[in-house]
């Protein structure tokens, strides 16, 4: 991990100064909550549980206080979305949970819950 990143700051022009103490692995994602798991050695590149190393300002580089590790899939998270996307995406989940939730009582079974939802015609 620490090679890696090194490897990137170069080729990026970003500052550098890590050591492997400054990269703390956690159990959980910290973002996710998942399990972080190593894969190394099996192939096809990190997986979504894998142990990913992300910059939380980019521009800032690889320095101790800048990098926190969390799963590829939360790396990839941060990557598409900015912060306010992905609040966002999560009450329209949300809003389309309780939207279920409350078919599910009025008309006592499973129903499919999609549909008009105001947080995303209101824009």
């Amino acid at each position: 991990m620490l090679h890696n990143a090194k490897q990137r700051a170069r080729r990026e022009g970003l500052p550098f100064d890590l050591t492997e103490a400054d990269i703390v692995i956690p159990a959980r994602c910290p973002v996710l909550g998942i399990p972080l798991r190593s894969h190394i050695g099996e192939g096809k590149g990190p997986r979504p549980d894998s142990p990913t190393l992300d910059k939380l300002i980019p521009e800032l580089g690889y320095v101790p206080g800048n990098i926190v590790v969390v799963s590829a899939e939360a790396n990839r998270l941060k990557d598409r979305l900015t912060p306010v996307q992905m609040i966002d995406v999560g009450h329209r989940f949300l809003w389309l949970q309780e939207r279920a939730l409350k078919l599910q009582e009025i008309h006592g079974k499973d129903r499919p819950a999609f549909g008009y939802c105001p947080a995303v015609s209101a824009r």
